[in-house]
């Protein structure tokens, strides 16, 4: 992982039980503006979130903190932070919040990468949430946090995360979950890059980074997609035929604005 993250534990349970992920736009575009106090007394003085009771505010101020306030540097952050600054641009927000939850939190990092990813490529049509709480199961051999995980905990662990891919837009239906094909719109993309550029700053190759397996396409889309020339405008683009780096033109707190006045 980017970050230092190797103990599982059960923050996508909070994550999860958030009714309504306009609330986390509203809390990152109060974090982007760099006042942490002013966060706190929205969340925990002011109630402006509505949460029923002052355990539950506690509880998402520290879910928001260790997942999509967290950042490998200061470029990571200001990337983040210039993203909710702006209005609309719903699916890059979702997808941005997938990415953060994924590089900060070791088991949804996981969970995506071994369950929900490689069943999306694989063509499945729905991903089952006893085949997740299988999974988790299989992890309790091997991770010592886990082992007194009982079988509620990881039928709530499966129904939580599936919420939450459900909230981002990931997975569709009711009872039985759906996968959404995925497709990056150009402001996705670009931020996408500008995401790996600012994590893997020294990478000679973007397509091997560990977050790569994250960008809904294969390796082969990718290229073509970072070749055509709308995208070249924003980064640049090298390939000497075995590893690709694609150099970012503007700043990480930049680009966001560039995007949305370009398109």
């Amino acid at each position: 992982m980017v970050q230092e993250v190797t103990k599982f534990d059960t923050v996508i349970n909070i994550i999860g039980s958030i009714p309504d992920y306009r609330l986390l736009y509203f809390a990152l575009g109060i974090a982007s503006k760099g006042d942490a106090e002013a966060l706190k007394q929205a969340l925990l003085d002011k109630n402006e979130f509505d949460f029923r009771t002052e355990q539950a505010r506690e509880r998402f101020l520290r879910g928001l903190k260790s997942t999509f306030l967290k950042f490998e540097n200061e470029g990571h952050q200001n990337l983040i932070h210039s993203l909710f600054q702006e209005e609309n641009l719903v699916q890059t927000k979702n997808l941005a919040l997938f990415w953060q939850m994924s590089i900060n939190n070791a088991l949804c990092f996981d969970l995506s990468r071994e369950m929900f990813l490689k069943l999306y490529f694989s063509g499945r049509s729905h991903f089952p949430k006893n085949e997740i709480a299988a999974y988790l199961i299989h992890l309790k051999d091997h991770h010592e946090e886990l082992k007194s995980w009982s079988d509620k905990t990881t039928d709530i662990v499966a129904s939580k995360y599936l919420l939450f891919l459900k909230k981002l837009n990931l997975l569709k239906g009711d009872q039985k979950k759906e996968f959404v094909h995925i497709n990056l719109d150009k402001t996705s993309f670009v931020f996408f890059v500008y995401l790996l550029s600012a994590l893997y700053p020294n990478a000679p190759d973007i397509l091997e980074t560990e977050l790569f397996e994250f960008a809904f396409m294969s390796k082969e889309i990718f290229h073509e997609r970072a070749k055509r020339a709308e995208n070249l405008e924003y980064f640049n683009y090298r390939y000497d035929g075995v590893n690709l780096r694609l150099e970012p033109k503007f700043k990480p707190e930049e680009i966001i604005h560039v995007l949305c006045n370009r398109t």
